[in-house]
């Protein structure tokens, strides 16, 4: 039997969690965000391609691995992608 698909609402929340994660961890390594659209302010979909494109670029600077935050600015947002899962799972969005 399948789960109903999660309420906007809910998913809202875990699009402002993970920005908000993101937003620390991008701190850390004197990095933001991109400028939002309407959209990935709230739903979580576009929220969530908002981060990745933030994150991707940092996946190719070898200097950032230099820095003294690195290590927490990682560890940071391999929590967010964690809690992540697990919310999304228990909300019924991942198939």
């Amino acid at each position: 039997m399948r789960q109903p698909p999660p309420d906007g609402e809910a998913l809202a929340r875990q699009a402002a969690h993970e920005l908000a994660m993101a937003r620390e961890a991008l701190h850390m390594l004197d990095r933001g965000l991109p400028p939002p659209t309407h959209a990935q302010e709230q739903h979580w979909p576009q929220a969530r391609q908002r981060i990745l494109q933030a994150l991707w670029p940092l996946t190719q600077d070898a200097t950032l691995m230099e820095r003294a935050a690195y290590p927490q600015a990682q560890a940071l947002i391999a929590q967010m992608v964690q809690q992540s899962s697990r919310q999304l799972a228990a909300l019924g969005a991942l198939a």
